[in-house]
């Protein structure tokens, strides 16, 4: 287990996440943790429903993380544990709800701290042991009511089976669509496994930091990155065919790149340990993203007059954990979160105890208090950095390459794939497997038959469409995506089917292109049939120029299919797109009459095609949309550069046949799309 956050002096406490035992997070064992329902410290007096509503839309904030960090004093340079406060936890809520979500607010968040004596009524003075059977009986419902779905106090009962609890009626009515409707009246109401209202849950892992010299400036390497994206701005001048305005976001999104240097010093910090979530540093300078939106100084409480200290920081890459469905310019998002607590606490001044009800945790105020510390600053949206920094803020901020890159995230064009909006457009845009041309499901599903394919691996399922096509003609699909807003819907549609043999056994993982070498066992031993549809493969930046991520990716792909296996891979027509600046009018894929327009744009960097730009205008009568349009980013590749990628991947043990738009090259001109077939031969 991870041991506690303590107070050293010797540099930042690093928290990382990782899954474990379920047990081991449960409040016995006093966690660390991110996601899943509080693990109370006191078990008896929960913070009262009202503290937990959002201030802006008065529903229930959503629990996102629990820090241990017990209080200690400084007696002759050795740090001493209080007695008074030997056990401490502080807990983060967020409000979700995307209109609560505001640049540089911290409105959507809460902030609470709960301490105990060494002597309490819950746990014994000692340190847990490392077993799941000690004190299971220490559990918050056997001291209180909480709520089915969120884990907070749960004040309110159901009417019919009269057994569960619940926060607020918000809470009932999602449970009760969510299941309880067909459980209500049966003699036992089970919790489910997993929650609507929880993020997924992780154990936070301490990690001292190493403390190396820093020199404010970018390294060797990152100099050159900025060099030559500086070239591409002012040397090169690129300009983008057929659209003015993307020309100008894209020099807005950039200007200046080197003025902010405390992005400079936040980059080089993180760099030697890019997977932190969380630093920890009580009394400690916190680690500012921007020199923009810095406080001249933080209130001291309003209450009590206590000075607020600064004690720990979550990062950016905490956000890559979450999967929430709205993440972006205009969701969830955040530079850093920066948690200021009282540097004293003080007990039950009048204004105090009317600001706490109910009257049961007045009473233990001694032993347990739940103060609020709403000092959360300079929430700086990644997306700032994305549209300021380019691909840099990228790196910075997830290892799992997505579409957020050179000017697809400017003002007013926002990258749809990381804010989740195209996962819920693209549900009904593609449809299920009805919307699917005749010729494309024949095409797909004839051809695997033929080349007697049973275990299929889909390397782009998105929202889980191809695969579930696939599952339910008899196939045996894994099906990866390094898009987590997508890969929600696949995981939904895996749920609500689970009680089918194929959906059971239906593996669906988060995975990055460039790392499917490292990747865990649900890859090994390769597959009968590898695919790559939908256009995906040209979501692959190729910052450099040089395809050396494509190489890599498709080298994996490679590795994946087992001797006497296929590829099946396809790219739209960017040989047409490139020379017309749009795009074929036939979409030999879906069926959607719900696409108005496609409106394509091309960015030239030094006379070469580098990015292309495809906004979407879409009206949906059934979820009020008309005339919405979203803008997808791709970077593409000509039919005989592609060949040459599958060539050099493939070598020669291998048959090659391409075919435009499921015929024969020889039989259709100006396709839509063009579909690889890479046959490896057998050993």
């Amino acid at each position: 287990m991870a041991g506690p956050f303590t107070h050293e002096k010797f540099g930042a406490e690093l928290g990382f996440l990782d899954k474990t035992d379920k047990w081991r997070l449960e409040s016995r064992f006093f966690p660390s943790k991110v996601g899943g329902k509080p693990s109370w410290l006191d078990l008896s007096n929960l913070p009262p429903t009202e503290q937990l509503l959002c201030k802006c839309c008065q529903k229930p904030m959503m629990f996102l993380a629990q820090v241990y960090a017990p209080d200690d004093d400084d007696e002759g340079g050795t740090r001493v544990i209080k007695e008074t406060c030997y056990h401490r936890t502080i807990y983060i809520f967020l409000c979700i709800t995307q209109l609560c979500n505001k640049k540089n607010s911290n409105e959507n968040f809460f902030v609470l701290r709960c301490q105990l004596a060494r002597k309490n009524e819950f746990y014994p003075p000692i340190d847990p042991p490392e077993d799941p059977d000690w004190k299971k009986d220490l559990v918050v419902t056997k001291f209180t009511k909480v709520c089915m779905v969120c884990g907070c106090l749960g004040t309110k009962l159901c009417g019919g089976c009269r057994k569960v609890n619940y926060c607020t009626k918000d809470h009932q009515v999602l449970h009760w669509k969510n299941g309880h409707k067909m459980l209500c009246k049966e003699s036992v109401c089970v919790e489910g496994e997993d929650s609507m209202f929880t993020l997924p849950e992780y154990e936070i892992i301490i990690e001292d930091e190493k403390i190396e010299p820093q020199t404010g400036k970018l390294s060797t390497s990152d100099e050159a990155e900025l060099k030559e994206f500086e070239k591409i701005l002012k040397a090169k001048n690129p300009t983008f065919q057929n659209d003015e305005s993307i020309n100008e976001s894209l020099e807005e999104s950039v200007t200046d790149v080197k003025e902010d240097k405390m992005f400079l010093k936040f980059k080089e910090k993180i760099d030697s340990y890019p997977d932190q979530v969380l630093r920890y540093g009580k009394g400690e300078t916190p680690l500012w993203v921007s020199d923009l939106n810095i406080p001249s100084s933080i209130p001291d409480c309003e209450h009590c007059g206590s000075e607020r200290r600064f004690e720990f920081q979550i990062m950016p890459q905490m956000l890559n954990y979450l999967r929430l469905d709205n993440v972006g310019e205009e969701g969830v998002d955040w530079g850093t979160l920066l948690i200021y607590i009282l540097s004293k606490v003080r007990l039950a001044p009048a204004h105090y105890i009317l600001k706490y009800k109910p009257s049961a945790q007045l009473r233990s105020a001694t032993n347990s208090i739940y103060a609020e510390d709403r000092s959360l600053w300079n929430i700086t949206l990644i997306s700032y950095l994305a549209a300021r920094y380019g691909k840099k803020s990228v790196k910075m901020v997830d290892n799992i390459y997505r579409t957020r890159s050179l000017g697809t995230a400017a003002e007013g064009l926002r990258d749809q794939y990381a804010d989740g909006k195209a996962a819920r457009v693209w549900e009904v845009y593609i449809g299920d497997k009805s919307s699917r041309t005749e010729n494309y499901r024949n095409f797909i599903t004839s051809l695997l038959k033929e080349k007697k394919c049973h275990t299929v691996l889909d390397l782009a399922c998105g929202t889980g469409i191809d695969s579930i096509m696939l599952l339910e003609e008899g196939f045996q699909v894994t099906s990866i995506d390094a898009s987590d807003k997508m890969l929600k819907y696949a995981l939904k549609k895996r749920w609500d089917r689970r009680k089918e043999e194929a959906f059971d056994k239906w593996v669906v993982e988060e995975a990055n292109w460039l790392a499917l070498d490292s990747e865990a066992e649900f890859l090994k031993g390769g597959f009968d049939a590898v695919i790559c549809l939908g256009n995906s493969f040209a979501h692959l930046p190729d910052f450099e120029g040089d395809l050396r991520n494509q190489r890599i990716a498709i080298a994996n792909f490679a590795s994946c299919v087992k001797p006497g296996g296929l590829l099946l891979i396809d790219h739209r027509n960017y040989d047409y797109i490139l020379n017309n600046c749009a795009t074929p009018a036939k979409n030999i894929y879906y069926n959607s009459n719900h696409i108005v327009d496609i409106k394509t744009s091309v960015l030239n960097v030094n006379r070469r095609p580098t990015l292309v730009t495809m906004d979407y205008i879409m009206n949906i009568p059934s979820m009020g949309i008309e005339h919405e349009s979203f803008r997808l980013s791709y970077y593409p590749h000509r039919l005989d550069e592609f060949k040459g990628l599958l060539k050099e991947a493939f070598g020669d043990s291998c048959k090659h046949t391409v075919f435009g738009d499921f015929k024969q090259l020889e039989e259709i001109s100006d396709p839509a799309f063009y579909i690889h077939l890479v046959e490896k031969l057998p050993e």
